[in-house]
């Protein structure tokens, strides 16, 4: 959300004598492509002289440094060179245009090219400067695979967490709707300044949306924002195919992290399978017998979480007995799961698979899980989506093109192939 200039101007004026090290020996304002800001200069205990340029924009505050020892900073060219080549990005007004990620997600409209910054939240911020309106779209991630809360529940959260900022006065009114077949709430805040935020929260499987509108008045300027917002398809690149050779698998995928990040944390054991030439032969229990991986894209949010196990060799576990706990697939073994759709099939190599999409009363968010399972190897792929709209491309391919091995060859493969490595 945008801030007031002059109010972090103060703040920035009363801090410098606290976070500029040493004596500050002149302080002069400065602007550059219209943006207010300070030219500094210190001088250190020690007798080094330092330089800062200090820019506020609507969306955040630029520090650029330069030091040296003693004077260097003052008799070179490099100081004059290094500051004056300093260029902000002129974020202009060129009429209310309609927007999206280049990654997807969402389209809305904003009176400019949108401030984008990642961080804990993906946020995209825009100004109106004709009224002082700010706009802001904040998306946070979050998976849950243990159970699905209900959507007014997670949705009152969004509002009391808003609302506990320090900069707001007070909540004024809150409406609970339907947008676009999502669950959202429209809310109206009184900031300490005495301007109005208005805010609509809403809820899309492991994706929280904030919209903010935030001015010094009410106008329709607001609702014009809030209604644009609509949900679309992630993008993604082509598919590609990799291989995870800790874990026994490969797949065809779109997004996979870069293998230098795959290789991290694989151990090698000498022996993976037992002796007997039975291909359905169990495997002796070691550290290996049950591993976890977090297959997340960072800038869509989405995230893909694969589990391996296998049971010991003197541990039997009969496929039939498997069948009949409807239980057993259920992520966390929650009871309290309805399960939406369930289909079984078999692979050609005699692999059992289980694929289910769960819910939970008055929830939107949805559960996927594929789960292979044979004669005590266990494999299972859990994503966290919604009911309302059509899994993304990612994955959809993921479950589609995920290929377990199921035997004592394929873990020999794997482990010829990770010794190539």
């Amino acid at each position: 959300m945008g801030h007031n200039t002059n109010v972090v101007a103060k703040k920035i004026d009363s801090l410098l004598y606290e976070n500029v090290p040493g004596k500050i020996l002149s302080k002069t304002e400065i602007t550059n492509n219209g943006y207010k800001g300070y030219d500094i200069t210190s001088r250190t205990r020690r007798g080094d002289y330092n330089r800062y340029n200090i820019f506020i924009t609507p969306f955040e505050v630029i520090f650029f440094k330069m030091g040296g020892n003693g004077d260097y900073i003052k008799n070179g060219d490099e100081a004059k060179r290094f500051f004056n080549s300093i260029q902000l990005k002129e974020y202009k007004n060129g009429g209310w245009k309609k927007f999206q990620p280049v990654y997807g997600g969402y389209t809305v409209d904003f009176p400019q090219q949108p401030y984008e910054s990642f961080g804990d939240n993906v946020q995209y911020d825009a100004e109106e400067k004709a009224s002082g309106q700010h706009f802001s779209v904040i998306r946070t991630d979050i998976h849950n695979y243990r159970f699905a809360e209900e959507d007014t529940f997670d949705l009152s959260l969004m509002d009391e967490s808003f609302g506990s900022a320090d900069y707001i006065e007070k909540n004024i009114a809150h409406k609970l709707l339907v947008y676009k077949g999502y669950p959202a709430l429209d809310c109206k805040y009184m900031h300490k300044d005495g301007s109005i935020i208005f805010t609509r929260f809403l809820i899309q499987g492991p994706h929280y949306y904030t919209l903010v509108a935030h001015g010094k008045n009410e106008n329709t300027t607001a609702e014009r924002f809030f209604n644009s917002f609509e949900i679309t398809p992630f993008v993604y690149k082509e598919t590609k195919e990799r291989k995870d050779t800790s874990m026994y698998f490969s797949v065809r995928t779109s997004w996979f992290p870069e293998e230098k990040k795959n290789k991290l944390g694989v151990t090698d054991e000498d022996s993976y399978v037992s002796d007997s030439d039975d291909d359905e032969s169990y495997f002796s229990l070691s550290k290996d017998d049950y591993k976890t991986r977090l297959v997340k894209n960072d800038t869509t949010g989405e995230e893909v979480y694969v589990s391996f196990a296998r049971t010991s060799k003197y541990e039997y576990i009969d496929s039939t007995l498997l069948r009949d706990n409807k239980y057993l697939f259920l992520p966390g073994y929650d009871t309290t799961w309805i399960v939406r759709s369930e289909k079984k099939s078999t692979l050609p190599n005699g692999m059992k698979v289980m694929e289910q999409v769960v819910t939970d009363t008055n929830s939107s968010r949805a559960i996927l899980t594929k789960t292979f399972y044979k004669d005590g190897l266990h494999f299972q792929l859990i994503t966290q989506t919604d009911t309302l709209s059509q899994p993304s491309s990612f994955v959809k391919d993921f479950f589609e093109n995920f290929i377990p091995a199921a035997n004592r060859h394929s873990f020999t493969a794997f482990k010829f192939c990770k010794g190539l490595l």
